[in-house]
């Protein structure tokens, strides 16, 4: 299976014979994908990073439907990385924590007969059945094996480290993999960090000087109108949060904490409010803004059915533009309105943007 982006928000399913030939468009899924396992039924069961559950759909092609659903009462953020156990009933998958990190992570198990999930593992991620009779996964950036049990779908004994230099990723994911004859690889982490970024100045002449933030893993960087400070999205996070950088007196604040895809984000003019796109509070991706000094709580804009994104505001302050994406694939221009300290819909709508 491959993954190519046509847009801003989607991105393709395909898949290709090993045997060669041209590659084979699946499903249009909505954001990156978070792994994905092809069933027995010839189903592939996906995730990715802006649909909280775990999606499914045919390999012969067809719009994915929702397999799995987030369960409030254990305040779960996401399901990724799926991998399905030899007999084809069961699917390991891992339940990321609102709050805790991955710490407070859990490996479940699928019943694909039943549709109901129980927990394997606590503080783990990435889980995958291995035919030594192992479940291989990585807790605390280690790499780890466990007995497993199949008939029982239970693990049982003691857990070995098998290393400490695999790669992991701050979303649970471990670079690693098992052949159906036991042998395991894994990519071997070097010593540095591959997601910490430096800011920058680049002048006209082509001149480079770092600005003297910390390394993080920054994306998206906007500078506010009065060149005092920058918005970046740091996408380390599994809850990928806002962090503002102040130029002037060096101060580096996490504006946005809660568990949610925090991106797209953009200055009003008098640099009071940033105004983002964010999968929190439930639905679609919606457009919020918080103070951009960090204080009070996001304050929800609209309320997406699927996806509200690539805010910009008006010069005036007054009105929003972003595009909204459909379920029908279609995407139009949207438009709020500026009206006392708040935003409210505009009835007009600008159709067609490709």
């Amino acid at each position: 299976m491959t993954l190519s982006a046509p847009g801003l928000f989607c991105s393709l399913v395909k898949k290709v014979p090993i045997t060669g030939g041209p590659a084979i468009s699946v499903a249009q899924i909505d954001g990156v994908i978070r792994g994905a396992a092809w069933l027995p039924d010839n189903t592939i069961v996906f995730a990715t990073n802006r649909i909280a559950g775990l999606q499914r759909v045919s390999a012969d092609g067809g719009k994915p439907t929702m397999l799995t659903k987030l369960d409030d009462a254990r305040k779960e953020f996401a399901h990724h990385w799926p991998q399905l156990l030899p007999d084809g009933s069961g699917l390991l998958y891992t339940a990321l924590a609102r709050t805790g990190g991955l710490a407070a992570a859990k490996v479940r198990l699928l019943d694909l007969q039943t549709n109901t999930s129980i927990d394997v593992l606590d503080g783990a991620s990435n889980a995958l059945y291995v035919s030594s009779g192992h479940l291989a996964y990585v807790a605390g950036a280690t790499l780890w094996a466990v007995p497993f049990d199949l008939d029982r779908r239970a693990t049982f004994g003691t857990a070995v480290a098998l290393s400490n230099e695999v790669v992991t990723t701050p979303n649970g994911a471990g670079l690693f993999a098992a052949s159906t004859t036991g042998t395991l690889v894994y990519a071997r982490a070097s010593g540095f960090d591959p997601l910490a970024r430096t800011l920058n100045w680049i002048d006209r002449q082509g001149r480079v000087e770092t600005i003297p933030a910390p390394p993080q893993a920054y994306a998206q960087p906007r500078l506010s109108h009065d060149h005092s400070r920058v918005v970046a999205v740091n996408v380390r996070d599994p809850e990928v949060n806002l962090w503002v950088w102040d130029l002037t007196q060096r101060i580096l604040t996490r504006i946005t904490t809660d568990a949610a895809l925090d991106v797209q984000p953009t200055w009003t003019p008098d640099d009071r409010w940033i105004v983002f796109a964010s999968n929190r509070g439930g639905g679609g991706q919606s457009l919020w803004r918080q103070a951009s000094n960090g204080t009070g709580i996001p304050e929800r804009l609209t309320q997406a059915a699927f996806v509200h994104g690539a805010p910009a505001v008006t010069p005036d302050g007054r009105h929003v533009l972003f595009s909204e994406l459909s379920s029908d694939d279609g995407a139009d221009t949207m438009q709020l309105l500026y009206v006392a300290n708040r935003f409210e819909w505009k009835p007009e709508i600008e159709r067609e943007l490709a």
